[in-house]
């Protein structure tokens, strides 16, 4: 009987970029994927992103998607599924909804 293979993932949300990083059951990284995405500066000190591009772009799940497709080309037989997904995101970072403008 063949010891089942497990894969824990990864989701960073950052203020620059989003990635998905996929570990072994050894925690090396396998396979990752990063989408970096516009900011703007309205003053100094201060970082601003589009929330809602991130939702509507989903660039978690490109990320996700990518970062298998890279490990399974490495020979990684992820095809079980990942047993957990761990998200950090941006610490100190609101979301403002409603009518405001959207750069």
């Amino acid at each position: 009987m063949s010891k089942e293979k497990i894969f824990i993932g990864a989701i960073d949300q950052g203020t620059t970029s989003t990635r998905f990083i996929i570990y072994d059951q050894k925690a090396r990284p396998i396979g990752s994927h990063q989408v970096e995405f516009t900011q703007f500066y309205p003053e100094a000190g201060y970082a601003q992103s589009c929330g809602w591009s991130m939702i509507r772009l989903r660039y978690w799940r490109v990320c996700m998607a990518k970062a298998l497709d890279k490990a399974k080309a490495d020979g990684h037989n992820v095809d079980g599924g990942l047993k957990a997904i761990g998200l950090t995101n941006q610490r100190e970072t609101t979301s403002i909804t409603g009518n405001q403008q959207h750069p």
